[in-house]
């Protein structure tokens, strides 16, 4: 999986491309722990995911509650 985050001020946007699953969640996980809690509005495009399993689910509603 691919991840491309693009920060403007306090607007975080993250491009995902390829697969959101059990083995990559933790990345996405790792990649966002320290940039999310600098951002006030998070914007996923996830136009290029081809698939989201539940771990990858639970990793974007985190980052909502957050």
């Amino acid at each position: 999986m691919n991840i491309e985050k693009i920060q403007d001020r306090d607007k975080l946007a993250i491009r995902l491309d390829g697969r959101l699953d059990t083995i990559t969640a933790p990345q996405l996980e790792e990649s966002l722990s320290d940039c999310i809690d600098n951002s006030k509005e998070v914007v996923f495009d996830l136009s290029k995911l081809e698939y989201i399993s539940s771990a990858g689910l639970r990793i974007l509603l985190s980052v909502q509650k957050r």
